[in-house]
């Protein structure tokens, strides 16, 4: 008679902790997708920024170039354009290519800051500097992910140049 009693009580335990189970399975399942999507956006984010720099080194690279820097310093502000096939710069006819299937695009200038006395170790009579600000925003396309990249150039040059 004892055991009539209880036969629906295991039943009642039994869904309680079925329930119980498939509350913490979506929990730890809502966790890794929060994790997944962190994941995500932090190796976006280090692309992105991995892309920009790698540009402004270009950039930083291409400066080197008299014809370049006469260019730009001519011009006050170079703005440089992107395409899914690399980036085009107005003006001065260089073009950087990439790759088709990149989901990004770049964007920025090379601004010329001006002009001022040439460091220690060089005439200042003979030799001045060229100061210029290279800035390349990559974005990723569909998204709001974006790194903003800024670094300042210095070139020392004869003042007859």
């Amino acid at each position: 008679m004892l055991i009539k009693n209880h036969q629906g009580a295991v039943l009642i335990v039994s869904l309680i902790l079925l329930l119980l189970m498939t509350l913490l399975g979506i929990t730890a399942m809502d966790s890794s997708q929060l994790q997944s999507q962190m994941a995500r956006n932090s190796l976006q984010s280090q692309t992105l920024y991995q892309y920009a720099f790698s540009e402004i080194q270009q950039q930083f690279k291409a400066l080197e170039n008299p014809d370049r820097l006469k260019a730009v310093t001519h011009s006050n502000k170079v703005i440089l354009v992107s395409a899914y096939t690399g980036l085009s710069i107005d003006g001065v006819g260089i073009t950087i290519t990439g790759h088709e299937k990149d989901n990004y695009t770049l964007s920025g200038a090379i601004n010329f800051i001006g002009i001022t006395a040439a460091p220690p170790g060089y005439s200042l009579d003979l030799y001045n500097t060229l100061n210029y600000e290279i800035n390349i925003v990559a974005a990723q396309n569909h998204s709001h992910s974006k790194s903003d990249q800024t670094q300042g150039v210095s070139r020392v040059i004869p003042v007859n140049h």
